[in-house]
């Protein structure tokens, strides 16, 4: 935070936007106290993009609030439990207001999460309030609560840390807050799962999301809320590891957080935030992919403890633990409460993670590669960065020409998946009526099997045009339905 001065960089910012400035003048009009706060103030201060408003009202704020919702897009919702806590929605931007109600405003800026989102400016008069200390422990990029319970009133400011320092990397903790993170840890068991689950969402959403979850892990604030991650601490892998189970794990994480290096020249430039394709295959939100993404590789080991076994000669192997890994990641979305399409995703990359491990004999047959684009589907791109990344997290015997292999077999997957996506386009090789007018069977459930199974054929390569596929139902025999 350097140059123009606090204080007029604010007065520049709010002057020149629109809705700010609106608000300015009728909390001018109706004589309120109102202040804005928190991360819209730091990231303005930050020179960040600052979007959502925070507000703060004091007495009469029922009269700003009216000319705030004739301006809503939507109802304003409400939350009154020891604050009064609205939030609407103006411009496409959120806007949330707390009613100051009996409490001073040092009172309810020490509520804050971190001294840096306790900073108020007041729309009124155009004055900075700061009586945390932020404007100093933003001057020296620090990170501290306001206040020593802060932790305590709510353990998910835990997360919150994680998450502010991995969108402003900068933004480093003091040695004393670090401690008492350290020691409070444990109180994260305690905190609403779909809450954690929305803090880790908001951090695996940052380009530092990986490596914000090693420090997370650094200081404890992970095997709180996962405890199916403590028997893989220390846990001694095979020759191809050269990290026990629980920190390859993070370093596959890591790897994640650079996709475009992970695979090199085989994504499109601006990946996963490419147009959709109306007649292509569907494909995940951008922000849905890399948090599918994320969630699989945090959760894709959670099977190898109770998997690990020594073979003849002595080696660690975990055979099976992919579909031991699979149920307890059900076990750990449903807990979380994941919705229910992000929770069958990382399920479907856990259970599929193994599937590009190149055999010894040499690369996989094109057969085998449509045979995995099809169980992957639509996350057939996150499963093979999800291979590289387990793959660069494991740098044992060998693992540079693995590597090269790997990037190899991952090119070829990615033209099946092309080739896949062709014949699709072209229609269906059969319809229906061609299976009820061949076989003479009568409508029912059979018809859709045979009519999957030759979608199947078609994505493998075995059935290319309309005349095979008829040739191929003329040979279709009824019990094989």
């Amino acid at each position: 935070m350097t140059g123009e001065a606090p204080a007029a960089r604010l007065a520049r910012r709010i002057g020149s936007d629109p809705l700010l400035r609106a608000i300015a003048a009728e909390a001018a009009r109706q004589d309120l106290e109102v202040y804005a706060v928190g991360g819209l103030v730091r990231d303005i201060l930050l020179r960040r993009r600052a979007r959502d408003v925070d507000l703060i009202a004091g007495a009469g704020a029922g009269g700003l609030l009216s000319w705030l919702a004739e301006r809503s897009s939507h109802r304003p919702v409400t939350f009154a439990k020891r604050v009064v806590n609205h939030r609407l929605t103006i411009g496409g931007r959120t806007v949330d207001v707390v009613e100051l109600g009996e409490r001073s405003l040092a009172e309810e800026l020490a509520r804050r999460d971190f001294t840096i989102d306790a900073i108020a400016w007041d729309l009124r008069y155009g004055r900075l309030v700061d009586p945390c200390g932020g404007l100093g422990d933003l001057a020296e990029a620090r990170l501290r609560p306001p206040r020593p319970d802060a932790f305590r009133c709510d353990p998910l400011r835990l997360l919150r840390a994680v998450r502010l320092r991995a969108e402003i990397p900068r933004l480093t903790p003091d040695a004393e807050t670090e401690r008492r993170m350290a020691a409070e840890a444990p109180l994260l068991a305690r905190a609403a799962p779909e809450r954690i689950r929305e803090e880790i969402d908001r951090t695996f959403l940052t380009p530092r999301g990986g490596r914000a979850m090693a420090e997370a892990d650094r200081l404890g604030l992970i095997e709180p809320w996962l405890p199916e991650s403590r028997p893989l601490r220390g846990l001694i892998q095979n020759r191809y590891h050269h990290l026990d189970a629980w920190r390859h794990t993070l370093a596959a994480l890591a790897a994640a957080d650079r996709p475009r290096r992970l695979a090199p020249g085989l994504l499109p430039p601006r990946w996963p935030r490419v147009p959709a394709d109306p007649e292509g295959p569907p494909r995940p939100d951008p922000d849905e992919a890399r948090l599918v993404l994320r969630w699989a590789l945090l959760l894709h080991d959670l099977g190898k403890a109770a998997t690990r076994a020594l073979n003849r000669r002595g080696e660690v192997s975990f055979h099976g633990h992919e579909t031991v890994g699979e149920r307890i990641a059900k076990e750990v979305t449903r807990r979380l409460a994941f919705p229910g399409p992000r929770a069958e995703a990382v399920a479907r990359l856990v259970r599929l993670h193994l599937r590009l491990v190149i055999p010894p004999e040499g690369r996989l047959s094109e057969r085998a590669l449509a045979r995995i684009a099809r169980a992957a589907g639509p996350y057939t791109e996150l499963l093979a960065l999800h291979a590289l990344a387990d793959q660069l997290a494991s740098r044992g015997v060998g693992w540079r020409r693995t590597r090269r292999r790997l990037l190899d077999t991952v090119a070829a997957l990615f033209e099946v998946e092309r080739e896949i996506d062709a014949r699709r386009r072209r229609g269906r090789l059969l319809t229906g009526r061609d299976v009820l007018d061949r076989l003479g069977i009568a409508p029912g459930p059979r018809v859709g099997e045979i009519l999957r199974e030759a979608e199947r054929l078609r994505d493998l390569g075995e059935l290319e045009t309309r005349e095979q596929a008829l040739a191929w139902l003329e040979r279709w025999r009824p019990d094989r339905a």
